[in-house]
């Protein structure tokens, strides 16, 4: 594990979930979209998350505040590659 990632983890915060469970949340939100609509075949993925809303991570104007007046930033970025599909009769 390199330097950076070490002091990420030494230093960072736990946020009470993990990036596997943001895109899952995700993919419930749409499936439950699609149950709302018409029935059919959907294929969902995440290739490349640039933002939490990629993820399906809000994040409060309350918890940002307090984030940026310490100096610091929100980084979510990088390679996700999750697909489901999801067949409705």
């Amino acid at each position: 594990m390199g330097k950076k990632l070490v002091d990420v983890k030494k230093k960072g915060t736990y946020a009470g979930f993990s990036c596997l469970d943001a895109v899952l949340n995700l993919f419930v939100s749409e499936i439950e979209k699609l149950i709302k609509g018409d029935k059919g075949v959907r294929f969902l993925q995440v290739k490349m998350a640039k933002t939490p809303a990629d993820l399906n991570i809000r994040i409060g104007n309350v918890a940002r505040r307090f984030i940026t007046s310490k100096n610091k930033e929100i980084y979510v970025k990088g390679p996700a590659f999750i697909a489901l599909e999801v067949i409705l009769d």
